[in-house]
């Protein structure tokens, strides 16, 4: 299982290919300063909750490895692709913050909350993405059960 201390180490990055079961393919990276470097594996997982540890100064998710899987490469190339994204907004919300008139920067209270939400877009965009396709996942789920009940009948 992944472990990393300082952000260098191993990590699972992505949730791809939900199942009915709550299974989901994720890949273990070779990470440094949290950022995935090198993809090592790719895994079918299930997420147990019973066993995770919140404690004030430490956190560990617990998983069940149902299979390997050979390496996803779309969640590889997503990976990077919302690194890259990601590096590309930030200096593009640099170079705006440059190119703002004197009056904008002598608010520091309204930059700092602006850049806070600018900087924040991207995860909530992951998030909103997730959200999404695990809603796509449930509504499949319940046309097949709708299916299976007009086959019964």
């Amino acid at each position: 299982m992944p472990g990393s201390f300082n952000g260098i180490g191993t990590a699972f990055y992505g949730e791809r290919n939900y199942q009915l079961n709550g299974s989901y393919i994720t890949t273990e990276w070779i990470i440094l300063f949290y950022l995935p470097i090198i993809p090592i594996r790719s895994l079918r997982i299930a997420r147990n909750p019973q066993d995770d540890v919140h404690a004030v100064a430490y956190h560990s998710e617990s998983y069940y490895v149902l299979n390997r899987e050979p390496l996803c490469w779309a969640q590889v190339f997503s990976t990077y692709g919302f690194i890259v994204a990601t590096i590309a907004w930030i200096l593009g919300v640099f170079v705006g913050y440059m190119n703002l008139s004197d009056t904008w920067k002598e608010n520091e209270l309204l930059m700092i909350i602006g850049g806070i939400i600018v900087a924040a877009a991207p995860f909530f965009l992951l998030v909103w993405l997730r959200h999404r396709s695990k809603k796509i996942l449930v509504e499949q789920l319940h046309l097949a059960m709708l299916r299976q009940n007009d086959q019964v009948s």
